[in-house]
């Protein structure tokens, strides 16, 4: 998939730029990766991450290992910022996380297995589930939808990426079952 600036765009940002969406799948492999040009004559920064709702049998009996020792934005709890203490962080109640220089793999383990997610030219991971509270709020989930899903989303947020004229970013995720 593809968009590239136009007038619509350029109304909300005033750059001009061609992204682009790659979708890659094979076995237990699925690559999503995102590009970024900068077709203009000036620089320009973003932030960006890759949305990556993860389906799993209940948020209640999944860890993700890798963050032990991240520095991490907590927005459920005002944007205070934690260093992450646990090995296996558990999901409990409303997750709204941004973990600062992430490494390139991490685990999501359920009692039936675990996904192995992988990402470089992202340097952050977002970690996101709205809880039973504000999982209730949103309209378009089933009741009790949130305890399906997991978002744990490749980004790149706390050091945009900065691009002069003519250069190309790519940050890419693997989900590796």
């Amino acid at each position: 998939f593809q968009l590239t600036d136009d007038d619509a765009t350029r109304a909300i940002w005033p750059q001009a730029f061609v992204a682009e969406l790659r979708v890659l799948f094979g076995g237990a492999r699925l690559a999503v990766s995102l590009s970024v040009l900068n077709s203009g004559d000036s620089a320009f920064a973003f932030t960006a991450a890759l949305h990556t709702y993860l389906a799993v049998e209940s948020i209640d009996m999944v860890q993700v290992l890798g963050l032990q020792g991240l520095r991490y934005r907590d927005s459920a709890d005002g944007g205070v910022e934690r260093v992450e203490s646990a090995e296996e962080v558990a999901i409990v109640g409303e997750v709204d996380r941004i973990y600062f220089d992430a490494p390139q793999e991490l685990r999501l383990r359920e009692p039936q297995g675990e996904l192995r997610i992988e990402q470089s030219g992202f340097s952050d991971t977002v970690v996101w589930n709205p809880g039973p509270t504000k999982g209730a709020l949103l309209a378009e989930l089933d009741p009790g939808g949130y305890q399906r899903f997991l978002c744990i989303e490749a980004a790149v947020v706390g050091r945009p990426v900065r691009l002069q004229p003519g250069e190309r970013w790519v940050g890419t995720q693997t989900l590796i079952a």
